[in-house]
């Protein structure tokens, strides 16, 4: 089972994203279920009117903080690039047209938001690879990490998707975490997280 907005994977049986707050689907990357960002920024205000907007339009949106969903906040070296505050409205892949206008609309009302949402002053000209908007996540086949610490796979994973590769993780019962990468990804996984996490220079 997987998360639609996140893409987290939970055990047969789960219900709900304890992220999220959404109904797990089996594919999250399967229409209509899979979820895109329409907006992310540290204006929690026009995200509030964002989301405000939506359901008055009948457009159902899931707002989450953006150190859940905005994996790329952080590069390799744990270096922020992007603000850690704020939060993310992701919609559904087959309402984000109309979104896309409500949003447009809002931000002409918003003389300091840009079109990714933040604010010009908190904006950075670094540039941060993209993760794939649409992947399948059962091609993450490559086991990169499993323990029980929350933080090192946190850490982890943000460390990966800082560089652009995207992850697929697993919570098992009695709080063991596995993490897997696409078999490309997972020459520069190893070495990123042989750095970030065992401290040894890449090959």
């Amino acid at each position: 089972m997987f998360c639609p907005v996140c893409k987290t994977e939970y055990p047969l049986g789960s219900k709900e994203c304890a992220n999220c707050h959404v109904a797990l689907v089996d594919n999250p990357s399967d229409e209509p279920s899979s979820y895109v960002v329409l907006w992310k920024g540290e204006n929690t205000s026009f995200a509030a009117k964002l989301s405000e907007e939506l359901q008055k339009a009948g457009i159902a949106s899931v707002t989450v903080p953006l150190d859940v969903l905005d994996r790329n906040s952080r590069d390799f070296l744990d270096v922020a690039e992007k603000p850690l505050f704020g939060s993310a409205v992701s919609v559904n892949s087959h309402d984000y047209s109309s979104a896309e206008q409500i949003k447009e609309r809002l931000l002409e009302q918003e003389p300091g938001e840009d079109q990714t949402g933040l604010s010009d002053s908190g904006a950075t000209s670094a540039h941060v690879p993209e993760l794939p908007l649409k992947w399948d996540p059962a091609t993450a086949t490559e086991e990169m990490w499993r323990g029980t610490e929350t933080e090192t796979l946190r850490f982890a994973v943000d460390s990966l998707h800082g560089v652009g590769i995207p992850t697929r993780q697993h919570m098992q019962q009695g709080g063991l975490s596995v993490l897997w990468v696409r078999p490309q990804d997972a020459e520069r996984a190893r070495e990123i997280l042989s750095e970030v996490l065992e401290g040894r220079p890449p090959e």
